[in-house]
């Protein structure tokens, strides 16, 4: 027991044998070592929510997040993923991030709007043992389960590369991810929240066509 805040944090930082300098004092959480706190002080988990959705309130802390919930969750823009990577492509953006250049995604017919496309199991997909995926034969132990398989991006081909690496990614937001975590050193996460902020700008109204 300690006399106070303070005391615990002096004792967390200085004892269990943790090296000198691994415990960070914002979130009350230590690291094996120097470079794990250093990692973890580089990366957004401190940063503030700044990046705001073009379409509902919410506010997220990395481009990655906001990607992401415009991919998937967004209640206000009515459309799915697929939408959102034919709108990016529509765009006819500088960077190779596109891996394979398709026939053009018409996310437009004339007048109407493709329609979003919602896959659901039948009791057939049920195999004795559990409810069984028809592309890859996963079993899950409900319906509920193989229907959110099904309209997941995992059997979803790779659409986005990354131009230096060539790393292949399902989904915008995975590319996103990976260029703001610096990995392969192609951009620092000021850079993708800057260059982000003008493509989101820029898919909102191919959304809304």
């Amino acid at each position: 027991m300690f006399v106070n805040k303070q005391a615990l944090e002096q004792h967390t930082r200085d004892s269990h044998k943790k090296p000198p300098g691994s415990y960070c004092s914002r979130c009350k959480k230590s690291f094996r070592c120097k470079a794990d706190l250093e990692r973890h002080n580089a990366s957004p988990v401190h940063n503030p929510k700044k990046q705001r959705c073009f379409a509902c309130s919410a506010i997220f802390k990395t481009p990655s997040g906001l990607a992401q919930h415009i991919e998937s969750t967004c209640p206000n823009l009515g459309q799915n993923r697929h939408h959102v990577t034919a709108a990016i492509q529509s765009l006819k953006v500088a960077s190779p991030i596109s891996l394979r250049l398709f026939k053009p995604m018409k996310f437009m017919t004339g007048a109407k709007r493709r329609p979003l496309i919602t896959y659901y199991s039948t009791a057939q997909s049920f195999n004795g043992k559990g409810f069984e995926c028809c592309v890859c034969h996963k079993t899950f132990h409900s319906r509920q389960s193989l229907e959110a398989h099904l309209n997941s991006p995992v059997h979803d081909e790779d659409q986005f590369k990354c131009p230096k690496c060539r790393m292949q990614f399902k989904l915008v937001s995975g590319l996103v991810q990976h260029i703001e975590s610096e990995a392969c050193g192609i951009s620092s996460l000021m850079d993708v929240e800057r260059r982000l902020s003008r493509l989101t700008g820029q898919v909102s109204r191919a959304l809304a066509w």
